[in-house]
């Protein structure tokens, strides 16, 4: 169940003051809500941990608890040296994050849940993609005409007696078409912080993710018709590359490790 978003101000005298930055510990009982504390892991509300809504933590961590957003004046009280630290731990977390991504028998579950909604667009936009006919962009040598340039390769014809031994520049209608060179397409996907942080209140990150899959699916095995790359863009980079020109994913592993890596992005950059 995806967490919604209820958004109210808490007093800045009501949280710690001494900011120790730590990931903070994991409840067993995901339930616990942890507002206003120092603790725990994937809590609203509070300061110094990985959670939502709060000041200080290194990074956001959604547990599907409604959002209890600190105040502008709480968070402009955080010291710089602790945002240098939060930077670093956001840094170092996304950095194991994307490393361990490798297919669990729950990331295909994840996989299959993304790809159940639109499994019908990637039918229609591939069959949209299929139509795209190559553009005739030369003109070639039209051999057998009745009137042109005489074809030297056809005066044995000629002896024989053919009149269709000419040939002219243009456009062949019974050649077959083709494009020369694959279409190059850019894709660029927000993954910004507040796709994760207002993920719950609207699900623009799950939407996102769609999209995305949604463009690797329907250009798989395109690439002589298609040369597509995807990049990503977040408050910390303006260029994060996802597909590169050249390389598109080939399995599901490939394209579950891209779509984990935007949520990864979304989740540990600073802005």
């Amino acid at each position: 169940m995806l967490p919604s978003l209820s958004i109210f101000h808490v007093a800045a005298a009501e949280l710690p003051c001494n900011i120790v930055l730590h990931h903070g510990r994991h409840s067993i009982d995901a339930i616990f809500i942890h507002p206003k504390g120092n603790q725990w892991a994937g809590g609203t509300g509070g300061s110094d941990t990985a959670g939502l809504g709060g000041r200080g933590g290194p990074y956001r961590l959604d547990r599907g608890h409604n959002v209890h957003q600190v105040s502008d004046e709480a968070k402009a009280e955080v010291s710089e040296e602790a945002k240098r630290a939060a930077r670093e731990m956001a840094k170092k977390a996304l950095a194991e994050k994307l490393t361990e991504i490798e297919m669990s028998e729950t990331e295909w579950q994840s996989y299959t849940r993304l790809l159940e909604p639109i499994r019908k667009d990637i039918g229609i936009l591939r069959n949209s993609l299929k139509a795209v006919e190559g553009e005739k962009s030369e003109k070639t040598w039209i051999k057998r005409q009745g009137h042109g340039e005489i074809d030297d390769g056809l005066l044995p014809d000629a002896v024989a007696g053919e009149k269709y031994i000419y040939k002219r520049r243009g456009y062949d209608d019974n050649a077959f078409k083709h494009i020369h060179r694959p279409k190059r397409l850019l894709f660029v996907v927000d993954a910004s912080a507040s796709m994760y942080r207002f993920n719950g209140y609207d699900g623009r990150l799950n939407r996102s993710l769609e999209a995305t899959l949604l463009i690797m699916s329907a250009f798989e095995g395109m690439g002589d018709r298609f040369d597509y790359g995807i990049v990503a863009h977040s408050g910390d980079s303006p260029t994060i590359p996802l597909v590169r020109f050249g390389d598109p994913p080939t399995n599901e592993k490939d394209m579950m490790r891209i779509l984990q890596s935007v949520v990864a992005h979304t989740q540990y950059c600073q802005r």
